[in-house]
């Protein structure tokens, strides 16, 4: 199975993620050496301040120059956006493009605040739709929402899929909480990468905390989840 970076900003020049191809090169290197194989680039995406258009020229350009560096250090790049929710973000029609290319999978950067119903609401529309929507560091959310219910109600809803940062599983305070309020929720790893110093690539170091504190079986079951989310393996009863 291939390893996979879920949530990277290594696409030079276009977010405040990395800033050159250089430094682009160094945070695949620095993955390479951690045994990813599949990185999913995932630029920021804002309805409020981007023109749709300009996004996607821009986001191929960078594409482009990337290239030729996975491929000497032999990592598969797929490309998606994190898209910040907005408002009708379920009737979209640009939902295919921000996807992750050849499947449904799209990474949700949710609403820093005490979520809604309505909020809710949406995420199950963009399900309805076909699509797999994939919540952007979920853990970063658990502190804001002093009602539970709309977290809850979203935690156990069907084709919606989780992603942790790497960074939240060595701070011994918070991966407590977020194996427990997860529980048996789908989840994935990503780095949430920007940059070679203090938002570097570190999926090594959320990888062995699930296998120390989980075991190997767990670290296993993520790995598949998120190839057959990929495409790289089937789902098979």
């Amino acid at each position: 199975m291939f390893v996979i970076d879920f949530h990277s900003h290594i696409l030079p020049g276009i977010d405040d993620g990395s800033s050159s191809i250089k430094m682009s090169e160094a945070m695949l290197r620095m993955s390479s050496e951690q045994g990813v194989n599949v990185q999913v680039l995932t630029p920021h995406f804002y309805a409020s301040r981007m023109q749709v258009g300009d996004f996607f020229m821009r986001r191929d350009e960078a594409i482009m120059r990337l290239k030729p560096v996975a491929e000497r250090l032999g990592i598969r790049l797929r490309v998606g956006a994190e898209v910040t929710f907005f408002n009708n973000i379920s009737s979209s029609d640009m939902l295919d493009r921000f996807a992750v290319n050849g499947t449904k999978v799209i990474l949700i950067e949710m609403p820093f605040m005490q979520w809604t119903d309505k909020f809710i609401d949406e995420i199950e529309a963009i399900v309805e739709r076909g699509f797999l929507p994939m919540i952007a560091h979920i853990e970063r959310y658990f502190p804001l929402q002093h009602n539970k219910e709309p977290l809850r109600r979203l935690l156990v809803m069907k084709k919606v899929f989780f992603q942790v940062n790497c960074e939240s599983l060595t701070h011994l305070l918070k991966r407590g909480t977020i194996l427990r309020t997860l529980d048996d929720s789908v989840f994935v790893l990503g780095t949430d990468a920007h940059n070679v110093s203090n938002r570097r690539p570190n999926l090594i170091d959320g990888r062995n905390y699930i296998s120390d504190k989980c075991g190997a079986d767990q670290l296993n079951k993520m790995d598949m989840i998120g190839n057959i989310l990929l495409g790289y393996a089937k789902l098979t009863q």
